[in-house]
């Protein structure tokens, strides 16, 4: 998009690095829980794996109850 990155930079549609299980895994002795688009395992860098990347750490953090 012309309004978000120069001409210069390329276009990054390269995902293969974003979602794999250690990223969306909980730290602190899983007090600390991730739900970026980058942890989704399913469309990561996009508005649907952030929400499924939600969800994932609000079903953990609902399990600890």
């Amino acid at each position: 998009a012309p309004w978000t990155s120069p001409p210069a930079v390329p276009h990054r549609d390269d995902y293969r690095t974003y979602g794999p299980e250690v990223y969306a895994a909980p730290g602190w002795d899983g007090r600390l829980h991730w739900c970026s688009t980058e942890t989704a395992p399913d469309a990561p860098g996009h508005h649907d794996g952030a929400l499924a990347a939600a969800e994932r750490a609000v079903d953990r953090v609902l399990r600890l109850r």
